[in-house]
């Protein structure tokens, strides 16, 4: 039909590109762009950066010696032993002896030691202090040191004080992330700034991997109106090896609009691998064959010569017949309704003027096996 009908093809374009800019759009509304992402964080970090600061202020001289002996056993272990880890292990231990006097290190200095961890185990540095991510164990480990640390010592300040320090740091402040949140209620200790921030933290995370999502599924390819073409095989790929891996991190509903494009994408892939007609390019050489090879037999009817000559005296009734009848399967592939009142209807082709169209149906066509599997 593409092939046959030009105005088909130009249909089916249109059609071809509203859908994938349906479900670029489905996959857009649960992620986010750039600006969107750039809010929640805002508005996280509205939230949080108060807690922190009462937290590290409440913590102050946080005593160094057991951090730096909890490290120091880090680095007599055996499964330790290896260059990397020893290398990553030290650069962070020699770092807090650096700034730890009198056998304390301000809580600040510490938290902005962790940042650091926190660059090398995204990812974010280059060269040698990048390949200390391949230690992330130790890492994690040294991480967990410095949080405990904070938090014993953010959990010295007597509870009044504690409050006072949350109303300076964070006064009452409505918004959507921080509706109901009172100086009373804030809780200026390290473990609860960290778990408030890793829930905050949450939608953000999942705005992030699915627009990483959106890019891996996307082609080089682009539709009519130059959006980037969506991929089934990229979809399912993905889906079937991370599928697993990703519902941990997205929510039910995430993955739920996830499986019902990679759905939509497959039934395309199929109407399109199933819809074409195997051994003709186009439906007038496929009802001008048969009815020529029924008319005068395979061996003559299928002839080079004979199609040539006896083609072009059928070329007037019979393409008007092939005209009719493409128009009506143009109007049923582009309409569901039409399409199943085609298929369920018979007196969809009753008329005497379709009396040619019938029988050109009837005998000369061959409809795709999705339609057949329908009918």
């Amino acid at each position: 039909m593409q092939n046959a009908n030009p105005e088909y093809a130009s249909s089916l374009a249109a059609r071809t590109t509203a859908q994938n800019q349906a479900r670029t759009a489905a996959i857009e509304e649960i992620a986010g762009n750039t600006g969107k992402i750039d809010l929640a964080k805002a508005a996280r970090d509205e939230l949080t950066a108060p807690m922190r600061e009462a937290a590290l202020s409440a913590a102050g001289q946080v005593p160094a010696n057991g951090i730096l002996s909890s490290i120091d056993r880090l680095l007599a272990d055996p499964n330790n032993a290896g260059k990397l880890s020893q290398q990553a292990l030290n650069e962070f231990r020699n770092r807090i002896a650096q700034f730890s006097k009198d056998g304390a290190i301000d809580a600040r200095a510490l938290y902005a030691i962790r940042k650091d961890i926190n660059d090398v185990l995204g990812g974010r540095l280059q060269g040698e202090a990048g390949n200390l991510r391949y230690a992330a164990g130790q890492l994690t480990g040294v991480k967990g040191i410095i949080d405990d640390a904070i938090d014993q010592a953010s959990r010295r300040v007597p509870a009044s004080t504690s409050r006072e320090l949350a109303t300076a740091a964070a006064p009452n402040q409505v918004g959507p992330y921080t509706a109901g949140i009172t100086a009373e209620s804030a809780t200026p200790t390290w473990r609860g700034y960290l778990e408030t921030y890793a829930k905050e933290s949450i939608p953000i995370n999942q705005m992030k991997k699915l627009d990483e999502i959106l890019k891996q599924v996307q082609t080089g390819s682009v539709d009519s109106q130059g959006g980037l073409v969506l991929s089934a095989a990229k979809l399912n790929n993905l889906l079937k090896n991370k599928g697993a891996e990703l519902g941990k991190e997205l929510s039910a509903e995430q993955m739920d609009v996830l499986r019902r494009i990679q759905a939509d994408l497959n039934a395309g892939q199929l109407v399109n691998n199933t819809g074409r007609a195997v051994g003709s390019n186009t439906l007038q050489n496929m009802a001008q064959n048969q009815i020529l090879e029924s008319a005068l037999g395979k061996t003559l009817g299928g002839s080079v010569p004979m199609q040539t000559t006896v083609g072009r005296l059928m070329q007037l009734p019979y393409g008007a017949a092939n005209k009719q009848l493409q128009e009506k399967l143009s109007a049923a592939m582009l309409d569901p309704e039409t399409a199943a009142k085609l298929l369920t209807q018979p007196q969809a082709f009753s008329g005497p003027k379709n009396a040619l169209l019938r029988g050109v149906a009837a005998g000369a066509y061959r409809f795709p096996p999705l339609l057949a599997a329908q009918d």
